[in-house]
């Protein structure tokens, strides 16, 4: 998984797309509570920046 979103985030960054990628240790697809909540913040950092 974390290996296409890389390379998605490759791309991106060659068409001039703002993007970052963030591996959040020992999540998977569904994350825990904490997890969630670092994902979602991270988000919502990215959208502020970028937005």
């Amino acid at each position: 998984m974390a290996k296409s979103s890389v390379a998605m985030a490759e791309k991106l960054r060659q068409l001039g797309k703002p993007c970052e990628v963030k591996i959040i240790p020992k999540e998977g697809h569904s994350f825990s509570p904490g997890g969630f909540s670092s994902a979602w913040q991270l988000t919502v950092d990215f959208f502020q920046r970028h937005l």
